[in-house]
């Protein structure tokens, strides 16, 4: 047999090379004839495609699905994760046909808390501009005896406001509360009731003002709750009313008083009452818990000469728990000055759970280098592990 020559050797191994990247190799066949040494490709493949799996296919749908189909496709689904991008993707977009509404309603229905959500957020996405043909459907629903129904009617209607609506919204509003509040032990139906209600006054609330101040005022007296409503939507009505709760005696005065006291008002109002909630937060006659309360929204709607005025209080408070009060107007204020007693709460405050709340404050307020630093800090030195995990799995994730 005759020795193959270098060349056609090398050309054999340059086309396998070549080849490699892309395609598997060919196969060839050696044969003899006579003197010579024949060699042929006997199998060239074509270029490998990418195959696109059934996964990634039903992925790219679920992309461009309108909600109705989402909702097809969510029943069919036995992955965890398809049902979960599903639901992500439901989230992120408004309905835009009828069926949609009706395919939301279906998600909202089911007996899973992640696919109520997922239709809630969705409604929440309509416009009162572009989507008002909606409407009469979320009406319809509104005078159904289902609550649940009328719960999901009410995310709409809060989005569109149809003034054919109020009507019965004030209907409701007007009916009493049968009870003041579930417990574990209330039956499914009667709870359902009573949340359907709640949100109906939520709604009255944000929508009306303080023309539905005395309704809600009204409904409080049983069921507190609702004094949290007329606090977050009246807070300039309500604040004379909460005042007065909080030196009463009167156990379902100190229930309103506590409901109010926790309510989120807009900026604007805690500005336009600063003066009243100073009064609150320096005065030993109200609850800690009120004045606690006080000071929140005082720091929130804090303007700089407030700060100043806290700051200066605060190195002169008598005693630990004066100081305290003073300390979480400033932390709620977000002002730059408060970084370097976040810092000292970091480094030596004694609760795990106070060092770990300036962290998280501190990451909103400093550069990142900075804020690595005290990670670095706490995650070699925290005296309590889960901090020190937590800050270790922070560094972490800032590396990637």
């Amino acid at each position: 047999m005759k020795i193959i020559a270098n060349s056609l050797l090398s050309v054999a191994i340059l086309a396998t090379t070549s080849l490699a990247e892309t395609v598997p190799p060919p196969s060839y066949q050696v044969t003899n004839e006579g003197d010579a040494v024949k060699i042929e490709a006997i199998d060239q493949p074509a270029a490998s495609r990418k195959v696109e799996t059934k996964a990634s296919k039903t992925r790219k749908r679920i992309k461009t699905a309108p909600i109705s189909e989402l909702y097809k496709l969510y029943k069919e689904s036995f992955e965890p994760d398809e049902q979960a991008f599903i639901l992500e993707t439901v989230s992120s977009r408004p309905p835009e046909t009828a069926r949609d509404i009706q395919s939301l309603l279906s998600f909202f229905l089911r007996n899973d808390t992640s696919a109520k959500e997922a239709a809630e957020a969705s409604l929440q996405k309509l416009s009162q501009s572009r989507d008002a043909s909606f409407a009469p459907y979320f009406l319809n629903l509104l005078n159904d005896e289902n609550s649940k129904l009328r719960l999901f009617a009410l995310i709409g209607i809060n989005r569109l406001r149809p003034n054919e609506a109020l009507e019965t919204l004030y209907e409701m509003a007007k009916e009493p509360f049968k009870i003041a509040q579930p417990s574990l032990k209330t039956a499914p139906r009667p709870a359902e009731e009573w949340r359907t209600q709640l949100v109906a006054l939520n709604v009255l609330a944000d929508w009306q003002g303080e023309k539905a101040l005395n309704l809600l005022l009204k409904r409080a007296k049983e069921a507190p709750i609702v004094a949290k409503l007329a606090s977050t939507h009246c807070w300039e009505a309500t604040l004379p009313k909460l005042i007065k709760w909080s030196h009463s005696k009167k156990d379902i005065n100190r229930e309103l008083s506590k409901f109010g006291w926790q309510a989120n008002p807009p900026i604007a109002a805690l500005k336009a009452t600063i003066e009243t909630l100073w009064k609150v937060l320096k005065s030993s006659r109200y609850d800690r818990e009120i004045r606690h309360q006080a000071a929140l929204k005082l720091g929130f709607a804090a303007a700089k000469q407030d700060v100043d005025r806290l700051l200066d209080l605060r190195s002169k408070a008598g005693n630990n728990k004066e100081k305290v009060l003073f300390e979480a107007a400033l932390f709620a204020s977000h002002d730059p000055r408060i970084i370097p007693i976040l810092n000292d709460y970091v480094l030596n405050h004694p609760e795990p759970q106070s060092r770990a709340g300036a962290l998280s404050q501190l990451s909103e307020m400093l550069e990142p280098e900075e804020y690595t630093k005290i990670l670095i800090e706490m995650a070699n030195n925290d005296p309590n592990q889960s901090n020190r995990d937590r800050a270790k799995k922070t560094l972490e994730l800032s590396n990637k």
